[in-house]
């Protein structure tokens, strides 16, 4: 079974690819664009294009898409500031110090947990770098913070929601309980 990250990789590959030509000799990178189509999930499938492939014309599309799912749930429209911060956070997500491996080098030449994301390879952001992203006052950031976090939901469960429905469409993940 591939990986969430090997399949990543090649639909990133093929979102780019010039060659979207059917082979009956194994998965080509037709095969990958027909599986993101049916994913069912458009903005799960533009923030992936715009992370992995590189392509920023999707940027706008996607702070757009974001609100409306933010709507959705909320009955109620988030300042689209919000929306950029947490694209931009998603984007950047790797930790500052170790550049998202989880393992630093001291002066040794040792291996060792990164100390600032404890291994996780991830940057935890907070309040003032969040509200300095959305061009707020950082002693106002706790007035956005909860919206913020629905903001992060809805992204995160969209992405999630477009991986597995595309790896289901390509036919490496199977229907959960079928």
């Amino acid at each position: 079974m591939a990986s969430f990250s090997g399949f990543r990789r090649r639909e990133a590959r093929a979102v780019n690819s010039g060659n979207l030509r059917w082979s009956d000799n194994g998965p080509t990178d037709a095969d990958y664009i027909a599986a993101r189509g049916m994913s069912g999930e458009p903005l799960g499938a533009l923030l992936e294009r715009l992370k992995w492939a590189n392509d920023h014309r999707a940027y706008a599309r996607c702070v757009y898409l974001l609100g409306e799912r933010f709507y959705e749930r909320k009955k109620r429209n988030v300042t689209k500031a919000l929306c950029h911060t947490a694209i931009r956070e998603w984007l950047d997500e790797n930790c500052k110090k170790c550049g998202g491996r989880g393992l630093e080098t001291d002066k040794f030449h040792n291996m060792n947990t990164c100390t600032k994301c404890r291994g996780t390879g991830q940057h935890a952001y907070e309040g003032h770098e969040r509200a300095h992203m959305a061009n707020l006052a950082a002693g106002s950031w706790q007035k956005y913070e909860r919206d913020y976090e629905t903001v992060l939901e809805c992204l995160r469960g969209a992405v999630s929601s477009h991986r597995v429905g595309a790896m289901k469409a390509f036919g490496v993940l199977e229907e959960v309980g079928a």
